[in-house]
C-alpha cells in the first residue's frame, strides 16, 4: 500500500510540474523565433536594401559604427581576390548611389540563424547561386544589427 501511494503521489506531483515545463519550452521557443524572425528581417534590410539602393534599410540593418565586411571577390581579369571594407557608411553610401540597383524580388534565402544566450547570433545567407553570405550579429538596445559580413562570390 506505501509503494502504491509514494508511486501515486509521484505520478501526481510529476502531472503537476508538466504544465510548468511545457509552458517554461513553450516560452524559450517563441523567444527563439522571436529572434529567427527579427534576425531574418535585419538580414532581408541589407538585401532588399541593397537591390532597392535604400540606404535608410541599409543603415537599418548594419552597426554602422562598428561593421566590417570581408569576402573573396573576381577582379577584372577573372582572378580571385580577398577584399576587406572597414568604413561600413561609406560602403552603404556607395550601394545606395547605384544608379540600376539589381532590384528588389531578387532570389535570397536564409539558410541557416543559430542564436547564443540572445545576445549575439550567426546567420548564413544566399543570393541566387552567385554569392554566399555569413553574418554576425549583435543584440544592442533590444536591437539585432549585423556587425561583420563575409562572403564568397562564386
Amino acid at each position: 500500500m506505501k509503494i502504491r501511494l509514494l508511486v501515486l503521489a509521484g505520478l501526481l506531483f510529476a502531472a503537476m510540474l508538466l504544465p510548468i515545463t511545457a509552458s517554461n519550452a513553450h516560452t524559450v521557443k517563441r523567444l527563439k523565433d522571436r529572434d529567427a524572425v527579427a534576425i531574418e528581417t535585419v538580414i532581408f534590410d541589407y538585401f532588399e536594401g541593397n537591390g532597392t539602393a535604400d540606404r535608410d534599410r541599409l543603415g537599418a540593418a548594419f552597426h554602422e559604427d562598428l561593421a566590417v565586411m570581408v569576402g573573396i571577390i573576381k577582379s577584372e581579369n577573372g582572378t580571385l581576390e580577398r577584399r576587406a571594407w572597414h568604413d561600413m557608411p561609406a560602403l552603404l553610401d556607395a550601394w545606395a548611389a547605384v544608379e540600376n540597383p539589381p532590384g528588389a524580388g531578387r532570389d535570397g534565402e536564409v539558410l541557416h540563424i543559430q542564436t547564443v544566450d540572445g545576445r549575439i547570433a550567426t546567420a548564413l545567407f544566399r543570393y541566387t547561386d552567385e554569392f554566399y553570405d555569413a553574418f554576425t550579429l549583435l543584440k544592442h538596445d533590444g536591437k539585432w544589427k549585423i556587425a561583420s559580413k563575409a562572403f564568397i562570390e562564386q
